[in-house]
């Protein structure tokens, strides 16, 4: 389920939803009126459902669009502005309005997309061989056809961007934290590295602090019984 708890600890925890099928991907709006998730699917092959739900309670949530994937596929679920959602279904990335919901695709066929900087710039993901990596371009090429052309920034995947959309954060490896400046490109690494690779990580909202979590995969070894040994 959802639950929302004051860090402060001045207010009580309070559960929004309970008992939901939530996949990876949930985030809130950035004017704090919804709460967007990922709901998984109700049978083996059938779709996700993109469900928004308000984080004061009281209310139902309600399914706004659906999207398809192999099983355990991010979705990448994120707001593009305070009242539109953005994800990746079908190699795909789609947008929707929360209010008269009706998903459209978004820029190209296969990018998950992020506006920055006010909307200035389209940063985006390419996972084509020969394109693999992040580029950037303003957000008036948007169209396709557009005459600019976009600008690679990243050849590798980013495990956080900044929320004002002024920098990137990509490690090499265990150890080697790197900050690429947007939209120019530029690298410089960090005196700080994250421990391991695959930690996720999210930079908070003045840009100067980064949180992460480390999986640890704990293994035990079971010994059954020889069924052959005689008693």
């Amino acid at each position: 389920g959802i639950q929302i708890f004051d860090t402060k600890k001045e207010q009580p925890v309070r559960t929004i939803l309970s008992e939901e099928r939530i996949a990876l991907s949930k985030t809130w709006s950035p004017d704090g009126k919804w709460i967007a998730y990922c709901r998984n699917p109700d049978s083996i092959g059938g779709p996700k459902k993109i469900c928004v739900v308000s984080p004061f309670g009281g209310t139902r949530p309600r399914i706004i669009a659906y999207a398809k994937g192999p099983p355990g596929a991010e979705t990448f679920l994120r707001w593009v502005n305070r009242d539109t959602l953005s994800w990746f279904s079908e190699m795909k990335t789609w947008i929707c309005p929360v209010e008269n919901a009706r998903p459209v695709q978004f820029y190209e066929d296969s990018t998950r997309v992020h506006l920055i900087q006010g909307q200035k710039y389209i940063l985006f993901w390419d996972y084509r061989v020969g394109r693999h990596g992040w580029w950037i371009a303003g957000s008036h090429s948007s169209a396709k056809g557009s005459e600019e052309t976009p600008r690679k920034v990243a050849g590798v995947d980013i495990r956080a961007i900044s929320p004002d959309g002024k920098f990137m954060l990509r490690w090499h490896k265990a150890g080697e934290l790197y900050r690429i400046s947007l939209p120019d490109g530029g690298t410089s690494r960090l005196s700080y590295g994250l421990p391991l690779e695959n930690a996720f990580a999210q930079i908070d909202q003045d840009g100067k602090t980064v949180m992460y979590i480390d999986v640890v995969s704990n293994s035990k070894l079971m010994l059954w019984e020889n069924p052959f040994a005689k008693e």
